[in-house]
């Protein structure tokens, strides 16, 4: 199954039981950039992403980094995320 959202900053989505919060999405030099805590009940860790990388989650699933969008000058952005848990359109 795979699921597609677009959130802001300081959001905190959950994915396949994940919780993946969105401490800062921003662009520089055209270049989008998230940070993530990822969380699930075994794992807490901080990631920095670039816009297309795809992360391996915690109990399994890739989170994939879509658009970041930022207005220049701006401390708070919007990413998409696209969460695939590997196991089709069941």
């Amino acid at each position: 199954m795979r699921k597609t959202v677009q959130v802001n900053q300081g959001s905190q989505p959950s994915f396949g039981g994940v919780r993946v919060g969105v401490v800062r999405a921003a662009a520089r030099d055209g270049v989008g950039r998230v940070q993530l805590l990822v969380r699930s009940v075994d794992e807490e860790r901080k990631v920095i992403a670039s816009q297309g990388e795809a992360l391996e989650l915690p109990g399994g699933g890739t989170l994939t980094i879509g658009p970041v969008q930022a207005e220049p000058g701006s401390t708070r952005g919007t990413v998409t995320l696209v969460f695939d848990d590997g196991e089709g359109d069941r």
